[in-house]
């Protein structure tokens, strides 16, 4: 090699180094004698606020003390949208980490944290690809000690996901178990010192932003004699609404257990764009199908944006048997419409339970082969 291109190599690897070294300055530093340790989330929350028929609310005093886990609660959310996106956030530095769902309440990560380094933890969910998620401190503050400014761009508006926040964070100890209500969590609190390895379990408690309404199939009894109905699909289309909002959070620390977001104005929902369509979201959709009980149907649960819709139209596809178990009719379909004057405004937090009753009358059932569709019934207890 001549000397005029070793001295070229040279100068390209000494050049690379320092690039490298500038691209990485955001990092918060490691002790070389020490390894980030590995977290992991346990999420918590309180049950979604039922709405009774016309808007009456229930009782918040009413609300189950403290919190469950998340896997828990009770309409439950579909895997694929368990996903939470952390914040940690030191001083100097944040970093957005995920935490994906898996069976067995496990929420697996490659979040880590530098054992005696202070955080402040914030985050919302479902964390998807398309969200484009930031956070900055309170105006006029620089530390994220007084809380922070969560912002996501294009959530969309309407979901099956159940969207949260982070809203207060605490260290669980090895010892401690993670079932039945208990109350791990202060609201306010954010602050999480790191731990060595395998010392990082923290208790997040998550926060509902959507407003929910609940849908719960259900089969007449004298009708339930005489056919099964095995739901194939279920959607919910909302009327005149915009595709995505860009949802911005505001959240005040206050280490007393108030909420964080208590004022007016902590939650906004922008739309994002000016255009107003026709948006539909599968709620269900199993090639099994789901044969409805005439007791403790299960739940399809549809999620939006509190004040972005006033009609919403259920779709329902399903299949009808007889009692020997044949195929009597297939592909069925029916469409119900919903609108707020039924059940009032909802807020965040708020859901709305919704009977999808099937029980054609008695001259119906009486007219053999089925000669028509059976109806199904929208009913709010």
């Amino acid at each position: 090699m001549n000397r005029k291109r070793y001295i070229r190599l040279l100068l390209s690897l000494v050049g690379a180094l320092l690039l490298a070294g500038c691209q990485n300055n955001s990092v918060e530093p490691v002790d070389g004698s020490q390894q980030p340790a590995a977290v992991e989330l346990i999420p918590m929350n309180t049950p979604f606020l039922e709405v009774h028929r016309m808007g009456s609310r229930a009782d918040y005093e009413n609300l189950p003390s403290g919190y469950l886990p998340y896997n828990d609660l009770y309409p439950t959310t579909k895997p694929e949208h368990k996903t939470i996106g952390v914040f940690m956030t030191p001083e100097k530095t944040n970093s957005l980490g995920d935490f994906i769902y898996e069976e067995g309440n496990v929420w697996k990560s490659t979040v880590r944290v530098n054992e005696g380094t202070q955080y402040y933890i914030y985050g919302f969910m479902p964390r998807e690809d398309a969200d484009n998620a930031v956070i900055t401190t309170l105006p006029g503050r620089t530390s994220y000690a007084d809380g922070a400014v969560l912002k996501i761009l294009n959530y969309k508006t309407l979901t099956p996901a159940d969207v949260c926040a982070v809203v207060g964070v605490r260290n669980a100890t090895v010892a401690e178990k993670i079932s039945g209500p208990l109350s791990p969590v202060n609201l306010g609190t954010f602050s999480y010192l790191g731990g060595a390895e395998g010392d990082n379990r923290i208790f997040i408690l998550l926060k509902h932003l959507y407003a929910g309404i609940h849908f719960k199939g259900r089969i007449g009894a004298r009708y339930h004699k005489m056919r099964d109905i095995k739901i194939h699909r279920v959607e919910l289309v909302a009327n005149d609404i915009t595709e995505y909002v860009n949802l911005t959070v505001r959240l005040t620390a206050n280490n007393t257990g108030t909420d964080p977001i208590g004022g007016v104005g902590d939650i906004i929902y922008e739309s994002a764009g000016d255009s107003h369509s026709t948006n539909t979201v599968e709620l269900f959709n199993s090639q099994e199908g789901y044969m409805i009980p005439e007791t403790d149907p299960e739940g399809f649960l549809g999620c939006y944006a509190p004040g972005s819709c006033t009609s919403f139209t259920v779709r329902t596809y399903y299949d009808v048997y007889n009692k020997a178990g044949d195929l009597v009719r297939e592909n069925c379909m029916a469409e119900n419409l919903i609108t707020n004057a039924l059940f009032g405004v909802l807020e965040a937090g708020d859901v709305i339970t919704v009977d999808m009753l099937i029980n054609p009358d008695y001259l119906y059932q009486l007219s053999e082969p089925d000669a028509d569709n059976p109806t199904i019934v929208l009913t709010i207890p």
